[in-house]
């Protein structure tokens, strides 16, 4: 038996030799996955063949037949340059949407690439002539309290820190104020990491974030606290690098690409051999009120009290959430059901718990392209089968794939400048630990992150554990919009995506000729963006079949 694992972890050559010792063949590989980190595993055995990402998301497999024989690869572009596949305009067109709906997003944008399911691994016997996936992950049934809650997720985040600190070694942080940085922080800093923190100071005066770090900060033995002032923190649009960065597929850090490498070159100029960032904590910890469709049914009480706190909260329509809470029909049913021409909902007063949340569909698409994303969703509803039982679960554990596919990139992008991420809270350990917790406890209106402020209690000083607030961020990307509006109006008068026939260039020239348009508002423009960006990075030979 040979095993390898890519990626962060915290085992030696000698806890593999062990783990493989155990095993009979490569199908009985599954305790390797204990091993604290991220990464992927590929066992071998006489002609059997193993290769496993991770259920988060974060490392993928893909696999596409080359003369008769099965490659695997973490990148699904490489095995299209193999094959010479060319992309699918229907999967750019789909991208065009915010969010994708679960699951058109989940396939290549090469047709005859196959993307192994995160929660699968890929079984190769016969010498590479026979492939098939094998379910090796689900969500854990979720039967702990707060209490017990926060002790798995203290352990399992320890233990995801622990696996990639090393005593003495430099190593940066992130550390925002809010509390998913600030934890990490300190569980570095208890590893007698030599670590830096950044914060990137923001000028929006409805911010709070700097006193927030600079609290935590006095409580942390750091090397450095760097404070990036705005100046130094590229706005949103601004050095996006348009098609300099070959992606697997489009990605929505593309218009914040200056922004984030403005903290990533300002940290590895420190010497830092890794940053440590916060990304995932949202989508373990913030969670959704969709639960509470199955919390009436099974403690009325409790979910009556929830339902008030976010009735106050979010100041809900009492119509229009007696209309959601009485929503049952099925994700394929509401994959049918989605309407490119209903407008997203955003506004607060009118909840949202279904199981497909309404895509912005951009007002520059063509009709062409919306005829695409119909198809697509009703081609997907045929077969469409929930990440979990549960609702609310299937709507995180997708937040969750979402995320890792946009911070993946950041970590390609912070790479070439030396400096490789890691997103402890997206390990599959952390994940399964944080939804092991009833959603009632681990979601509520009348705290913030209660789940994760009960496990860094002790760890993290009760006073940078008071904080109930989170910044936005919208004053950036208006201004960011406003001062880059020239170069994106620009950007479209050679587009890609309008010789393919999905986008109207015009239209969208116009608009960003006038960045106050609301059709712009809340991020309208990052996923054509995104789209364009990943074009251009493609030869101009290749032409996307339809």
């Amino acid at each position: 038996m040979r095993v390898a694992l890519i990626g962060q972890f915290g085992a030696r050559e000698e806890d593999l030799a062990r783990l493989a010792a155990g095993a009979t063949d490569v199908t009985d590989m599954d305790h390797v996955h204990d091993v604290p980190g991220s990464f992927a595993i590929v066992a071998a055995a006489g002609d059997a063949l193993r290769v496993q990402g991770t259920a988060s998301g974060w490392h993928r497999v893909h696999h596409a037949e080359i003369n008769g024989c099965t490659v695997a690869a973490s990148r699904a572009d490489l095995l299209a340059t193999l094959i010479g596949a060319e992309p699918a305009t229907s999967a750019l067109a789909i991208r065009l949407l915010e969010p994708v709906p679960y699951p058109l997003g989940e396939a290549p944008m090469w047709p005859d690439v196959t993307a192994v399911d995160p929660y699968d691994y890929l079984l190769v016997t016969g010498h590479g002539r026979h492939a098939r996936s094998v379910r090796w992950w689900s969500a854990p049934e979720p039967s702990l309290d707060l209490a017990d809650g926060a002790q798995a997720v203290r352990a399992a985040l320890s233990s995801a820190v622990d696996a990639r600190v090393r005593p003495g070694q430099r190593m940066s942080t992130d550390l925002s104020g809010g509390y998913d940085s600030t934890a990490l922080a300190f569980l570095a800093a208890g590893k007698a990491a030599d670590l830096v923190a950044c914060t990137a100071h923001s000028d929006d005066p409805l911010s709070d974030e700097l006193g927030w770090a600079r609290l935590a900060a006095s409580h942390l033995r750091l090397r450095e606290h760097v404070v990036l002032p705005p100046k130094e923190f590229t706005l949103p649009y601004a050095e996006m690098g348009i098609g300099e960065d070959v992606l697997d597929e489009p990605s929505m850090m593309v218009p914040y690409r200056g922004r984030a490498m403005s903290t990533i070159r300002r940290m590895a100029r420190t010497g830092s051999a890794m940053h440590l960032t916060g990304f995932g904590g949202d989508q373990l910890f913030t969670g959704s009120p969709i639960y509470l469709q199955r919390l009436i049914r099974r403690s009325p009480r409790r979910a009556v009290a929830n339902l008030r706190g976010y009735r106050a909260l979010f100041s809900w329509r009492r119509g229009a959430l007696l209309r959601e809470l009485l929503d049952h029909r099925s994700l394929r049913t509401s994959l049918l059901d989605v309407n490119l021409d209903e407008p997203p909902v955003v506004d607060i007063t009118i909840p949202s718990l279904g199981w497909v949340p309404t895509p912005r569909v951009p007002p520059w698409l063509t009709p062409m392209a919306r005829d695409m994303v119909t198809e697509a969703l009703h081609a997907a509803a045929t077969s469409a089968v929930p990440l979990a039982e549960e609702k609310g679960v299937h709507l995180e554990l997708h937040g969750i794939r979402a995320a890792t596919r946009e911070v993946s990139v950041l970590d390609a992008m912070a790479r070439t400048v030396g400096l490789p991420l890691a997103a402890p809270f997206f390990d599959d350990h952390v994940v399964a630990a944080a939804f092991s917790v009833r959603a009632e406890e681990r979601v509520t209106p009348y705290r913030y992150k209660p789940l994760l402020a009960e496990a860094m209690r002790g760890i993290v000083p009760d006073e940078c554990l008071d904080r109930q607030t989170k910044a936005q961020g919208g004053v950036e990307g208006t201004e960011g919009l406003r001062q880059e509006r020239v170069r994106l109006a620009r950007l479209w008068e050679d587009s890609r995506l309008a010789d393919l026939g999905l986008i109207d260039a015009g239209r969208l020239r116009q608009l960003c000729s006038t960045p106050s348009a609301p059709e712009l508002a809340d991020g309208a423009l990052l996923s054509t963006i995104a789209c364009e960006s990943w074009l251009r990075a493609r030869p101009a030979s290749i032409h996307p079949r339809h």
